[in-house]
Order: C-alpha cells, then structure tokens, then sequence
C-alpha cells in the first residue's frame, strides 16, 4: 500500500469506476454502429490477464482456464455488459507459450468469451486473439474497431494496469473510459497484515512491473 500510494505521483492511479455515472441501456434496442457519435461509449474492451494451464479440473475449457486477473476482469465486464447493454471484445493471445501451439491450446480471449457464454449467458461480439502485450492488445483491437465505427470505450482491467493500458489504447485513436477495478486499500490494520504473503508480494511486483513498464511504454512507444 506504501508502495502505491508514493508511486501514485507519477503513476496517476485511477479511481474506481463505481464513482463513474454509468449509463442503463439494458432494456434498450442493440446499438448501431455506422455513423454512431464517439460522444457515447459503444463497446466494453476486456484486456487477458493470463492464463491457468493444465487446468486438469476445467474440462469444458479444453483443461485450460484464466487466472485470478482474467477472472476478475470477465465478472466487472459481465456486470457491466448487463447493465449498460453494450457488445463485450475480448482481448488476449498465448503469451505464456513460445513456438507453434496446437489446435486445443485456447487464446486469453477465446476462454474469456466461452466463461462470458457458459457462466453469465453473455456473448462476446468481437474476439481478438493474437496480441500478447498490451501494446499489441491496443493495436489489434483499433483495427478491428475503428471500421465498425467504434470509438469510444469502456476499458476493463487492474487498477495497476490501467494506466499503462488507457495510454496505449489512447494512442490508436480510441477514446477510453476506465472501468479499474482491484483496490486493496486498508484503513484498519491487524498485526498480521504485516506477515509476509503470497497476495502481498504479488501485488507488490504488479505496482513494480507496472512503474517500469510505464517507462519503458514512454520512451519506446
């Protein structure tokens, strides 16, 4: 939390989406895309966060299944994909694998749409499967948007990678609003929240990777 808050400066975190006045579109028709106004967000973009392989226990996925990120990603965009009534893409190749995959080696965006299809009766309009950097989620997802006249979106990822993703995203001409979500802020501490922990330090590496990343994101891109 000390980390976050000192590199909050330079970082800018964003503050969460539930303080947004969303619109309800739930009951209204599908929208049109051609010719829409960019002043109306028109489409929820879900950025892969990974992927849990030899999932052994997920048989309908192809014993693949997305990891604690992904998933908390899919619920925030469900929710709001059922509020607001916009089309879902998902985004996110096979970053986790080198060389050629087979045919049941499954993309962060595809198992992203079967968990949208079998566990929230949502289906996604758009899938993107071949970026593996969230450079690449940008660009790929731009070219397949822009034609069908989107321009405005809602973005859903991790607080933390919500600054480095919101810029790139920016960058291809796309118009973001941020939907981050993950905050662990505590008031109230206990004496065992100073004990070392898994959640601990991974947090801890997100909030470095994501200080570095902005770096490298500001001088390459």
């Amino acid at each position: 939390q000390w980390l976050v808050g000192a590199s909050d400066y330079f970082m800018k975190w964003p503050t969460p989406a539930i303080q947004l006045d969303l619109p309800h579109q739930a009951h209204h028709k599908k929208p049109t895309f051609k010719n829409s106004s960019s002043s109306d967000v028109q489409a929820i973009v879900v950025l892969g966060g990974g992927r849990r392989l030899g999932a052994i226990d997920s048989h309908e996925y192809g014993k693949q299944d997305l990891s604690k990120e992904s998933l908390e990603r899919v619920r925030v965009a469900a929710k709001l994909a059922k509020q607001t009534g916009l089309p879902i893409f998902t985004t996110g190749g096979r970053p986790d694998t080198t060389g050629q995959s087979d045919l049941s080696d499954q993309a962060e965006a595809r198992i992203m749409a079967m968990v949208f299809k079998n566990e929230y009766d949502l289906n996604v309009q758009w899938i993107e499967d071949h970026s593996n950097t969230t450079q690449e989620n940008a660009v790929y997802s731009a070219k397949l948007l822009k034609p069908e006249g989107v321009h405005h979106i809602y973005l859903v990822t991790q607080f933390w990678h919500m600054p480095r993703a919101q810029k790139v995203f920016e960058q291809q001409g796309l118009k973001v609003s941020a939907i981050p979500h993950g905050y662990q802020d505590t008031q109230k501490h206990t004496p065992l929240d100073f004990y070392p922990s898994s959640n601990g330090v991974m947090l801890t590496r997100q909030i470095w990777h994501e200080c570095l990343g902005a770096l490298w994101y500001a001088w390459r891109y």
